[in-house]
């Protein structure tokens, strides 16, 4: 870890960076606009040297023994350097097998688009292997920094990359068109500097989103703790506990039906948003929604799919128009909490996916879900239930606020760092 252990100093250190007159000067490149009159624009091929990885056959990946990347790993992989395998093959193929080592930068050779294939990892480990749709890259060390050259190659290199795809179905990418790949080459300690601070940032990411899936992973078990039913509490239909009712879509070929002021939900909505349904993509006008069987539910109420992503629940936060797709669902206060039952729909999504009936989709229905039985504990149980798991939303929805603030701060990082609009000098 640098002396940038809080990637908010970010603008401080590159305050306080020594920077020569030489640094000021800039340069027109096409691939990469105005650059550092300082760095270099080189070909791959003059930078190190290519070779490919050999065939490793998915029925010879085991759970230990010697580590290994397969192509498809790299452009799942969400980091752009790997410190760790997830893959293993036995000891005694070692020497049918491509060894690749530190610092060595993978291609994906192949995948179902060219923006698969443009993803390249570096290696951050001692020794491994490499599966025959790898291609691999060994940077000269006396030239490149290998994590620089990741970052570039996946942001402001990327455009190059993503041209040399060939195929339809199944995409490839040739050494031949990587070796003519050209990046800009900063002074080497200005390279390491790069990659040390954008690689910081990365171990913030990489902490944060740690902690979310742990709360993720908590909040699951809480869930299966408090909402399993327990002897004092009483089984209802959900048409004994609710009124609900579905909506309907209008013309869309009338434009005089769309572009109103009247919040219209699409699915797209619901899988999006999470606990709370704030806004939609789109709005329809008064003519519209009386039209067709749009329907209007009020704040508060909750909001059920039946089509598409079946189960998928959420409060709505403002008044909206449903269509056929969605169920809106107003509770009977007095016996069953919102909030309370939002969670045990949510508990239960999973089951109710395997109820859609059968069709060019899987659909839910009205009659359905009208006798869904839900277990209810005393009102004031399922208020005290509810805050608890309200609570840990909270916190999830706080680490994943701070984890956006993270992301964009990388994102402009590279941006400037990349092409030199920002210079860390000693």
């Amino acid at each position: 870890m640098s002396n940038l252990e809080n990637p908010l100093c970010y603008s401080d250190c590159c305050r306080h960076s020594e920077r020569s007159e030489e640094s000021f000067n800039l340069k027109f490149t096409e691939e990469f606009g105005l650059i550092p009159n300082d760095w270099e624009v080189r070909s791959l091929e003059y930078l190190g040297v290519f070779f490919k990885g050999a065939g490793i056959s998915k029925n010879t990946i085991k759970d230990n023994g010697l580590p290994c990347i397969r192509y498809a790993e790299i452009y799942t992989l969400y980091s752009f350097v790997v410190k760790k395998c997830y893959s293993y093959i036995a000891p005694y193929l070692a020497n049918t097998l491509v060894s690749i080592k530190y610092g060595d930068i993978l291609f994906a050779g192949s995948g179902e688009t060219k923006e698969e294939i443009g993803k390249c990892i570096a290696l951050l480990m001692d020794k491994a292997y490499a599966g025959g749709d790898n291609i691999i890259f060994r940077p000269n060390k006396e030239l490149l920094n290998s994590v620089y050259v990741s970052y570039l190659l996946n942001t402001i290199g990327r455009k190059q990359l993503n041209k040399l795809g060939q195929g339809d179905a199944i995409v490839h990418i040739h050494t031949g068109n990587l070796k003519g790949v050209s990046i800009p080459v900063p002074p080497l300690p200005e390279q390491e500097k790069i990659a040390e601070v954008l690689s910081d940032v990365d171990s913030l990411i990489d902490k944060t989103l740690g902690l979310i899936n742990k709360k993720k992973d908590l909040k699951t078990a809480t869930m299966q703790k408090l909402l399993a039913p327990k002897p004092n509490w009483e089984t209802k239909t959900f048409k004994n506990i609710a009124e609900m009712n579905s909506g309907g879509t209008p013309t869309s070929s009338n434009s005089q039906h769309y572009g109103g002021n009247i919040p219209f939900l699409s699915i797209n909505d619901l899988t999006t948003q999470g606990k709370y349904l704030i806004k939609t993509e789109k709005k329809i006008t008064e003519l519209g929604l009386k039209n067709s069987s749009a329907r209007i539910v009020k704040k508060g109420d909750l909001l059920y799919a039946m089509y598409a992503t079946l189960g998928k629940c959420s409060i709505a936060d403002t008044d909206v128009a449903i269509s056929q797709a969605v169920l809106g669902i107003s509770v009977n206060s007095n016996v069953v909490s919102s909030e309370f039952l939002y969670y045990y729909l949510l508990f239960i999504e999973n089951s109710v996916k395997n109820l859609g009936q059968t069709g060019t989709q899987s659909n839910l229905s009205k009659q359905l879900i009208s006798e869904f039985e839900i277990p209810l504990p005393p009102l004031s149980e399922q208020n005290k239930i509810a805050e608890i798991l309200s609570d840990m939303d909270d916190e999830i929805l706080s680490l994943e606020k701070e984890l956006g603030k993270y992301q964009d701060l990388k994102m402009g990082m590279m941006q400037q760092l990349l092409t030199g609009q920002v210079r860390l000098l000693s």
